[in-house]
């Protein structure tokens, strides 16, 4: 016979230990509340005035909720650089005629970023593609992008987005043209017949996805915008506004010797000339440069005391058919990672006849690269010459000599050359390495530079003066891409000496919700064996990127797998990862290898909550995302609400839902 009072006890206790599980994973997946609580708790049908009209429906409220939960950091990095901005923009969509709630746009576009870029090659605070900016007059060339420019740039877009609208007769749609084009309202309207934008949302054909989540993104940050300490977003500190005279410059000049004559950081010229993307204004002829108010008069003195050959600190040179980028990178004594940063080249073996690249060279070296473009110079010709340095590298455990090569930008001939190494390429920890080159490579990574960055144990890299993203990248096995979106970085040249930069996986946090669901999809591809789950490596893959994907550390990794140097693996083999525990979901009827890894560095299912799942009797079915799903069309489909479903799978981000997803809808 049942104790009652016993039971109730353990009843009450488990129900406490139940609370207090959640309040220790307050940092986890943040649940989102159900529509119409969320409206009742904030508020909502009492909303400042918008020259918009704004509704207040599901897609908004979710999208509400993602800003102030999971993207609740990027949303207020967002308020504070608005602040740069506001007055600019707000005073440009005046004179243009258009409502002042368009400023918004550019928060949801581009987090008020002007080198923003996307995967579709729009860039700048509008994200204009380079044929619609052409059409409203901003310049793209080598040198010069307008589309960087914030003037320039809101002016092309407040008269873009009028025209739209004279086109339309409505802002939404004026919206929907601008994010997809004005070939896709015109489909969308014959599709649906209708001019009303929830109607073609409603419609899967009429409307790419993202398109429909569009608009209640865009309503969504108006809202908060415009009262953020409603939504938790207290004491925010907006950065001052942007305030300028203009200077002028007679031919190419440096936008570091700028702010030096200037004698403000070089980091604020750049804010200020963000359109000059090269660093540097265009060859030929005098440019109109921005300087911070007040620093017109030293600067026009000390520019004009400055001689022309010590104006320009970078240089280019034009692709010639035989050039690899090693070979250049020897030319002007500088590494291969610096020019592949100034000039955005994501594949090191592939650049094209013709093109132009931008040469960081430094100081006096300018006059060299210069001279050695039109004589034919070869700075790697003559190891021993009289005019080439050296400097040493010491073997660490680990090396090889193609990494050490790759490092310097030297070839692995060259290498061999120098130190008399054996047809195996044989080096050991502790042996010194000469690394000839035309100048003390200061910013290579030498014994000195590696001196200074500090690593700690929680996988943490402080940056040295010199260091850039490939060279960390390279030195403890991961992909650049991985660490700019382990740390949130939008442009990889603009990061400074010590900042401290996470090296390691399990810091899931900082990922996008669609990166995570592409890297859970991945981990069930492994195959389960035993204690270990093997993962095939695919092209491009690192250990380290590998690591990051299962959360463990490169260490445990490379001894699971006998690994020596983390750069040695191949596509197509196959590594082990030892499995934490298997948890199966749902109520026992899922596939028993859909395996899951919880581990100590990141969020998991409590144990009572994983059994009780499992004991769970609430029917339930399950819903596979096709081409085209929304969230909330699934949610109108299954008579729910976005909130539930995202409660039930726990879902952060109301768009990352992707085709061949399986979704838990409970019945009710």
């Amino acid at each position: 016979m049942i104790n009652l009072r016993a039971f109730t006890f353990t009843a009450t206790v488990m129900a406490l230990f139940g609370l207090l599980l959640c309040a220790s994973c307050a940092k986890g997946p943040r649940l989102a509340k159900h529509p119409t609580e969320f409206i009742k708790d904030y508020d909502l049908k009492s909303l400042p005035k918008f020259d918009i009209p704004v509704e207040i429906n599901d897609r908004v409220v979710a999208w509400i909720q993602y800003f102030q939960g999971p993207g609740r950091r990027h949303f207020e990095r967002y308020l504070i650089r608005s602040g740069r901005y506001r007055e600019l923009i707000s005073q440009i969509l005046k004179e243009e005629k258009v409502p002042q709630d368009l400023i918004y746009i550019a928060l949801i576009e581009s987090g008020f970023n002007p080198h923003a870029y996307s995967s579709a090659h729009a860039v700048g605070l509008w994200q204009f593609i380079k044929a619609t900016g052409k059409r409203y007059g901003l310049n793209v060339d080598g040198w010069e992008d307008d589309r960087r420019d914030p003037y320039k740039s809101t002016r092309a877009a407040a008269i873009h987005f009028r025209d739209m609208y004279n086109d339309y007769g409505d802002w939404y749609l004026a919206m929907v043209g601008y994010n997809a084009g004005p070939g896709r309202v015109k489909k969308a309207v014959e599709i649906t017949g209708s001019r009303n934008f929830w109607d073609m949302a409603n419609h899967n054909k009429a409307l790419r996805a993202e398109t429909r989540d569009y608009i209640p993104k865009f309503m969504a940050a108006a809202i908060m915008a415009k009262m953020p300490e409603r939504f938790g977003f207290k004491n925010i500190q907006y950065e001052k506004p942007l305030d300028f005279e203009i200077g002028e410059v007679d031919g190419q000049t440096d936008l570091k010797v700028i702010a030096e004559c200037a004698g403000v950081d070089e980091g604020e010229m750049k804010i200020l000339n963000a359109h000059f993307y090269r660093s540097a204004t265009p060859p030929g002829g005098k440019y109109s440069v921005r300087l911070p108010r007040g620093t017109k008069d030293r600067f026009q003195i000390a520019y004009a005391k400055l001689p022309k050959e010590e104006r320009i600190r970078i240089v280019q040179h034009r692709v010639q058919r035989g050039d690899t980028l090693s070979k250049i990178a020897r030319k002007y004594g500088i590494r291969m990672d610096a020019i592949a940063s100034a000039n955005g080249l994501r594949n090191h073996s592939h650049i094209s006849v013709g093109r132009l690249l931008t040469i960081p060279v430094k100081g006096s070296s300018a006059a060299y690269a210069a001279v050695s473009r039109e004589s034919g110079l070869d700075s790697g010709k003559s190891a021993g010459s009289a005019s080439s340095k050296v400097l040493y590298h010491t073997v660490k455990s680990g090396d090889t000599a193609g990494g050490v090569a790759k490092r310097y930008g030297v070839t692995v001939a060259k290498l061999r050359e120098w130190n008399k190494l054996s047809a195996r390429l044989t080096i050991r920890a502790g042996q010194k390495l000469k690394i000839y080159g035309r100048e003390s490579r200061g910013d290579s990574i030498s014994e000195t530079v590696a001196s200074k960055s500090v690593t700690s144990s929680n996988g943490r890299h402080m940056l040295a003066k010199g260091e850039t993203l490939g060279q960390i990248a390279m030195r403890y096995g991961i992909t650049t891409a991985e660490i700019m979106a382990w740390n949130d970085i939008d442009d990889p040249t603009r990061i400074h000496a010590g900042r401290i930069l996470v090296v390691r996986g399990g810091e899931e946090q900082v990922l996008q919700p669609q990166q995570k669901a592409e890297i859970t999809a991945t981990r069930l591809e492994s195959q389960v064996r035993g204690n270990f789950v093997e993962h095939k490596i695919k092209p491009g893959e690192t250990l380290g990127g590998i690591a990051s994907l299962y959360r463990v550390s490169l260490a445990d990794l490379k001894a699971w797998n006998n690994i020596a140097d983390p750069r040695s693996i191949k596509a197509g083999k196959s590594v082990k990862i030892m499995r934490s525990r298997e948890v199966v979901m749902g109520a026992g009827k899922e596939d028993a290898d859909s395996t899951s890894f919880t581990l100590p560095s990141g969020p998991s299912m409590p144990e009572h909550e994983s059994s009780m799942e499992a004991a769970s009797v609430e029917p339930q079915t399950t819903y596979t995302v096709r081409s085209g799903d929304t969230l909330w069309g699934i949610a109108r489909k299954h008579n729910v609400t976005i909130a539930q479903i995202q409660q039930w799978n726990e879902l952060k981000d109301p768009s990352a839902v992707k085709p061949g997803k399986k979704l838990t809808i409970l019945k009710k």
